[in-house]
């Protein structure tokens, strides 16, 4: 990265704090290292990037007292809190250039970020983490992030960047930074406007964040970010799929939630259960706090580990087994058996003979066998003759179930509705009659599928792709237009 992107190295803040180098960059600022002149000791400087509009000297003050809030917050924790990095000071200096920088004061830490840990840890072992040892590493910053939960605080932004590793466990970051952004953009919707960036680092951002249609942010937005950071843990991979955010919001929202087995880890039943509950698209169907969530991860942590399910080779068809055309052969044998003279010895003399007899009259019940058995040799205009033994030999042979031939071939049998090419143009307004049948999702990439729509009334229509169409207020959504039909011109 670059060592000075503020082009601040060097300065001397307030007269205490001395700028050394750039180490880190991430969504809400920059972070130097420096050191407190007064303490005599290495500190870390995280400049904040300015909102937009921010022009008079009471919206600067009130956007600083937001972080100081925040921060005397996380502070009030205590020991309960001892995996937060402790916020020193907050406070805010003029550039030359007449730049305008907000900063906050943490103390310094030497140690591996999260992505490094991760990857130093699957070098070493050769593979992901095991459930158990993913819970013994991260417990100390979930009991600090559950404590915050308890008093109705959240982090919003629990993602690689803002966790490290020193010696004395996982540290987290930034705790607040996020809250007094999103405050900000509250505050200042109605007189300046929006603020053009994320408050969260997109590739851990929960469903809300990205469409907050879904609702409010809370305790479990930090859930579903810290099981993407289980999940990472456990596939040494990323949870999440895309590199761009619109393609970051569609895999936090698609069908296929990102477990760890869909990420190719070997994880048992319970765990992979509590991780798709934590990693639920909609906000009420998760564990409401960290305290929860952590709790059913650590019983399930200690269950059998199965392997993860890999599709089976198509199994063949089952064919009945038709019985032998020489079953006629076994009647002289049960004949035989019941007369008691052909079951005494013959005299060496007469043996030979028998023998030879014996095999004449079995050659012939063959012929007979064969000529019943066969199938009817049809020309036209005549037919072949079947003997009378051959209805009693070929009725211990089952015909097929007329039932099974029925219901292959019957009119009744439910089909796939056929895509419906949307009758409407870009812009439309148009109701939802339902919610989408599976089988109309079936020209539609996983990534892209929605089935959990609302029902009712979508304001306009932004894209239409052949049979698919996207609301303009939720353009990472296609819908199926068999669902829909044109608005009348009042909104309901």
């Amino acid at each position: 990265m670059d060592p000075d992107p503020l082009q601040i190295a060097g300065m001397l803040v307030h007269g205490r704090l001395r700028i050394e180098r750039a180490v880190a960059e991430g969504a809400f600022g920059v972070i130097y290292r420096g050191t407190h002149l007064e303490l005599d000791r290495p500190v870390a400087i995280k400049c904040l990037k300015v909102p937009e509009g921010l022009t008079t000297e009471d919206d600067r003050d009130q956007f600083v007292g937001r972080f100081r809030q925040e921060a005397q917050r996380a502070l009030e924790l205590g020991d309960e809190g001892a995996a937060f990095v402790r916020v020193l000071d907050v406070a805010a200096f003029a550039m030359p250039s007449g730049l305008w920088v907000p900063f906050m004061v943490l103390e310094w830490l030497e140690g591996q970020p999260f992505d490094v840990f991760a990857a130093t840890w699957r070098a070493t072992e050769g593979r992901g983490m095991r459930a158990e040892e993913v819970v013994q590493r991260l417990d100390p910053l979930v009991a600090s992030l559950a404590a915050a939960h308890r008093r109705g605080l959240a982090h919003r932004d629990v993602s690689p960047s803002n966790v490290l590793f020193d010696g004395a466990g996982p540290r987290l970051l930034d705790f607040g930074v996020a809250k007094a952004f999103e405050d900000e953009q509250t505050s200042a919707q109605a007189t300046r406007p929006p603020l053009h960036l994320f408050f969260f680092t997109p590739s851990h951002g929960a469903p809300e964040q990205f469409d907050r249609s879904l609702g409010e942010t809370g305790p479990w937005t930090d859930v579903f970010a810290l099981a993407l950071l289980v999940v990472e843990l456990l596939a040494g991979q990323p949870a999440l799929r895309g590199k761009t955010p619109g393609e970051l919001c569609i895999s936090a929202t698609s069908p296929s939630r990102p477990t760890p087995r869909a990420r190719g880890a070997e994880v048992s039943d319970a765990v992979e259960a509590v991780l798709l509950r934590a990693l639920a698209v909609a906000p009420t169907e998760r564990h409401r706090d960290a305290g929860t969530f952590w709790a059913e991860l650590k019983a399930a942590a200690s269950a059998p580990v199965v392997a993860p399910a890999v599709p089976a080779p198509a199994a063949p068809v089952a064919v009945a087994p038709v019985a032998p055309v020489t079953a006629p052969v076994a009647a002289p044998m049960a004949l035989a058996a019941a007369t008691p003279a052909a079951a005494r010895p013959l005299p060496s003399s007469r043996a030979l003979p028998i023998a030879i007899a014996s095999l004449v009259v079995l050659g012939g019940l063959g012929l007979v066998a064969f000529f019943a058995f066969r199938p009817e040799a049809k020309t036209e205009g005549s037919s072949a003759a079947r003997p009378s033994a051959a209805p009693a030999a070929s009725s211990s042979i089952a015909p097929p179930a007329p039932s099974l031939i029925a219901s292959a071939t019957s009119p009744s049998a439910t089909a796939p509705p056929a895509p419906v090419a949307c009758p409407f143009g870009v812009g439309a307004r148009v109701t939802v009659a339902r919610e989408p049948a599976a089988s109309e999702w079936s020209d539609l990439p996983v990534s892209r599928r929605f089935p959990s729509v609302n029902v009712g009334y979508v304001d306009t229509v932004q894209t239409i792709e052949g049979t698919f169409f996207a609301p303009s207020r939720a353009p990472h959504l296609l819908l199926p237009c068999g669902i829909a039909k044109k608005a009348e011109a009042s909104t309901p």
